[in-house]
């Protein structure tokens, strides 16, 4: 296999001889790097970097909370894989959480607002249904209650990359790196509970486009707002220019409601604004090696 060098010490990984299989955690890469605690995947090619400790992906000056929200996700099932995914350097959960946790602790929260062409103040975040800024607001349970009676289950609640709430609208915020969004075949039951007439103009249509994952998110947030509500889908230009051209993606866009309220936003927009937004360069950078 390639040789590799870690990242933070800059020695030659160590291989181990073990089985190659596909790396869902340190243990099982081939390569590591024993005192970082980092190991490379078992890819030929690129191989992604997986941290032991999640911690350690996560830069030490934005790590305030994170813990606490691993501990209090919806979806209480993938608490712990959310940790392990946490420590890959193709984390799209770590971009979300470096992204937001660098206005809030910087107090640059006025940023984000004009980054997220948001018309008023920022009240609160909450990241995978936890908050961030008042840890008793409450909307943790509101979230609960909209998933229970949409009837999910409930070891396996729906929960949102990212929820803005300012006093006039409510914000969800899909975020995309190296993935595409998700999607499920049409004949699949689930599809059901999230198709409700008040929030499309064709639910056939919205079945058939197979978003299962933006169509969850769609209705759970129209609920959540109760009147003025967006849905901003944060990507890579490459991921919009594909799905443009796809008549599944059009599907699903022409069967919303208020489509307008459906924004696709990209990382490469994000950066362009945030060049002119006096950011500190190591942000700039650890956002950049991780989306492109």
């Amino acid at each position: 296999m390639e040789k590799i060098e870690c990242p933070k010490c800059n020695s030659i990984m160590q291989e181990f001889d073990i089985k190659p299989k596909k790396a869902s955690k340190y243990e099982d890469c081939i390569r590591r790097c024993i005192q970082c605690q980092i190991g490379a995947s078992n890819a030929q090619v690129n191989p992604t970097l997986i941290y032991k400790d999640y911690r350690n992906n996560i830069p030490s000056n934005l790590l305030e909370h994170l813990d606490e929200t691993l501990e209090k996700t919806l979806n209480t099932t993938n608490r712990e894989n959310k940790k392990i995914k946490l420590g890959f350097s193709t984390s799209e959960d770590a971009v979300s959480w470096i992204f937001i946790k660098y206005f809030l602790v910087n107090d640059k929260l006025p940023v984000l607002q004009k980054i997220l062409n948001l018309e008023d103040e920022i009240s609160e975040i909450l990241m995978w249904g936890v908050p961030q800024i008042n840890r008793n607001s409450g909307y943790t349970e509101k979230l609960q209650h909209i998933c229970d009676s949409l009837g999910e289950d409930k070891k396996y609640y729906t929960e949102p990359d990212i929820i803005i709430i300012t006093k006039s609208e409510s914000v969800f915020v899909e975020v995309k790196v190296k993935s595409g969004n998700d999607k499920q075949a049409a004949d699949n039951r689930n599809y059901d509970k999230y198709l409700l007439d008040k929030f499309y103009t064709d639910i056939e249509a919205a079945k058939k486009s197979s978003y299962y994952e933006l169509i969850r998110n769609w209705t759970i947030g129209n609920i959540f707002a109760e009147n003025n509500f967006k849905l901003i889908n944060l990507a890579p230009q490459k991921l919009f220019s594909k799905e443009d051209q796809n008549f599944d993606f059009k599907l699903f866009i022409n069967s919303l409601k208020d489509s307008r309220n459906f924004i696709q936003l990209s990382w490469e927009a994000v950066f362009k604004n945030l060049k002119k937004s006096n950011i500190e360069e190591y942000f700039y950078n650890e956002l950049e090696k991780r989306i492109f």
